[in-house]
């Protein structure tokens, strides 16, 4: 955010594609003239290099997709995964979301990842809990079937339908807060990084909760705040700390404020 030469600092992360898992598809946000535009592709960036033609934009947000395999993954499993819908970002209106990470399940004792398991009936019940909640004026507007998606949609469900006076980092937190509160009641627990972007207004947070017995690894944050605002899955540099989990933060790229509040749940 805010970096008047982030074209090395892109480069970096987009060398990340060559490792085996993330090499997807992409997705970028780049901001010109206090708007948000968007790209994305199926393809790994050392075969679509489009993304270079905005490397200049001093307010950019990137993801490369992952996508869970093993010898046991079918041509036709990934196939289905690997769709220009199911890349992020996600997008509603003026509204971008992405993600990196999961939501998951306890059944019996052990683990199970959205993306992999997603089809059972003990998911499907509950993704039908998290569309009850949000409704068809929204269902009708998913086209993929991630976590993320269902997600994003979720707290868009508070966010758009905040009728308070609150300003927009506290509807912002307010609608977060919530979302996270409805995963829990349905009985999903997370790992996961989140960037929910409105205008000049960027909220993102690294949020973890698992009780299983089978516990997986958390996914971490990492930022460098000197000069500018840095902030990724991964450390590029020497110079990114991770940050601390389940808090949400907010950045307004025109003033340069940076807010936190912590997540109790």
């Amino acid at each position: 955010m805010n970096n008047d030469n982030p074209s090395d600092l892109l480069e970096t992360f987009m060398s990340k594609s060559n490792e085996n898992y993330l090499q997807y598809g992409y997705g970028i946000l780049y901001n010109t003239n206090k708007n948000w535009k968007s790209y994305k592709t199926i393809e790994p960036p050392y075969n679509d290099n489009t993304y270079t033609k905005y490397s200049q934009s001093s307010n950019m947000i990137v993801h490369l997709r992952q996508i869970y395999t093993n010898e046991k993954t079918s041509k036709k499993d990934i196939q289905f995964e690997h769709t220009i819908e199911n890349t992020h970002p996600f997008r509603y209106k003026n509204i971008y979301f992405m993600q990196h990470g999961d939501l998951l399940l306890d059944i019996n004792g052990m683990t199970h990842i959205f993306q992999k398991y997603f089809r059972l009936n003990t998911f499907q019940t509950k993704i039908k809990q998290i569309h009850d909640k949000f409704g068809y004026h929204l269902t009708k507007h998913m086209q993929g079937h991630t976590d993320s998606e269902l997600w994003f949609h979720l707290i868009l469900h508070y966010y758009i339908n905040d009728k308070s006076s609150k300003g927009v980092r506290d509807s912002l937190t307010s609608a977060f807060i919530n979302s996270l509160r409805d995963i829990n009641t349905v009985g999903f627990q997370y790992r996961s990084n989140i960037v929910f972007v409105h205008e000049n207004y960027i909220m993102f947070s690294s949020v973890y909760k698992n009780t299983s017995t089978s516990c997986v690894r958390p996914v971490f944050l990492y930022a460098d705040m000197k000069d500018n605002l840095s902030i990724c899955s991964t450390k590029l540099t020497s110079s990114y700390k991770v940050l601390p989990q389940n808090k949400v933060y907010i950045y307004n790229i025109l003033s340069k404020k940076l807010t936190s509040r912590d997540i109790s749940m």
